[in-house]
């Protein structure tokens, strides 16, 4: 979902306008070719699902353009297709996953990468070895010189988590956010109830985790906090771009401003 000015409706309805207007397109065009009904109500269809797509784009367009110019973030997106046993086996095998990834961080890591966003929910890590993972990553961070954002359960006395936490490119740990919008009946650790924005040179970064996106409340809040650039783990595929095997990854630079709509891990 790179199209910006499509993906601009979301800041309204959430992520369930998008589908509708992406649906709204192949029906009504699908309508129009079928031959059902008369010509001059497939025309009036026609007619009817343009203006509304045109409004979308006016939308979006307005939306992205009516925004001041802010700097740059070079961002690339890390993950490793694993089977389910490996995130339910044991808390070794988890840490194991986690020490590759922070190998494949080093190796894949282009010159210039301000931050490195990792997938949701990697491994499931109890309190007493957290401080080794983030040995792991504050290590990867300062070797790369970019902040990296981890996805990861924290199982703790009071509960689990699944957590995003940021390392800075000097690899210090400067936030631990925790999911707020949980998928019922799949994930059973807590929810969280604090926002995190951290300030960048190139303005505020806000952390959420996947489901956290299908609820513009959130993303509102985050704007009104000053975030300019939400970054955001999730359980979703990225594109292939020269990494090993079983591993993706997917390199770009994007210009963030506080009201448009730009998906994290899910792009």
């Amino acid at each position: 979902m790179n199209f910006l000015p499509v993906i601009q409706i979301a800041s309204i309805t959430g992520i369930w306008g998008i589908s509708l207007v992406v649906f709204l397109f192949a029906g009504a065009t699908a309508a129009r070719l079928s031959g059902a009904g008369k010509p001059r109500q497939r025309c009036a269809l026609a007619i009817a699902v343009g203006i509304v797509i045109c409004a979308v784009f006016v939308f979006g367009e307005w939306r992205l353009q009516s925004n001041p110019s802010t700097e740059p973030v070079a961002v690339t997106l890390i993950a490793k297709d694993v089977p389910m046993s490996v995130y339910l086996g044991s808390e070794e095998q988890a840490l194991e996953l986690l020490r590759e990834y922070a190998d494949e961080v080093r190796r894949v890591t282009p010159s210039g990468t301000q931050i490195v966003v990792l997938a949701e929910k990697i491994g499931r890590v109890s309190q007493n070895k957290l401080g080794e993972v983030d040995a792991l990553f504050s290590s990867a961070a300062s070797a790369t010189h970019a902040a990296i954002n981890l996805g990861v359960v924290r199982r703790t006395p009071s509960g689990a988590f699944n957590s995003s936490r940021l390392y800075s490119a000097n690899g210090k740990l400067e936030a631990n956010y925790d999911k707020h919008h949980l998928v019922p009946g799949v994930e059973p650790e807590k929810t969280g109830d604090k926002r995190v924005t951290l300030d960048q040179s190139s303005g505020g970064w806000g952390l959420q985790i996947c489901k956290d996106m299908d609820f513009p409340r959130l993303s509102r809040e985050y704007a009104s906090d000053g975030a300019n650039l939400l970054l955001v783990p999730a359980w979703t595929s990225i594109s292939i771009v020269g990494c090993t095997r079983g591993w993706r990854c997917y390199a770009l630079s994007k210009t963030v401003s506080p009201p448009p709509v730009r998906r994290g891990m899910d792009s």
